[in-house]
């Protein structure tokens, strides 16, 4: 079996039946024009979509169990019962004087 090491998604595209993910290698001797190390596409893994259903659920199964034993935080969202509790209704969205 073969293991690569990636360091995340680059894109994620849907065409003639098939999903294609690519991935990324961050590569540290290539930096950009702010000087951060630039993302190089590495690999392209090619699935139907039924594969992409069943990856997602093990991947949410293995996140869970990160999330349970403290490896992992999920990012907090904002919630109703905190604006609740702060203004006694739901937040609402700031509007920009530009549009009516």
């Amino acid at each position: 079996m073969q293991e690569l090491y990636t360091d995340g998604i680059m894109q994620l595209g849907f065409g003639r039946g098939a999903v294609r993910i690519d991935w990324f290698s961050i590569c540290p001797d290539k930096m950009d024009q702010s000087g951060q190390p630039i993302r190089e596409k590495m690999l392209r893994l090619i699935t139907t979509p039924q594969g992409l259903v069943e990856s997602l659920q093990q991947m949410q199964g293995l996140l869970q169990k990160l999330v349970e034993a403290g490896v992992v935080q999920l990012p907090q969202k904002p919630h109703d019962d905190a604006a609740k509790a702060e203004g006694g209704g739901p937040a609402t969205p700031p509007v920009s004087p530009n549009f009516s």
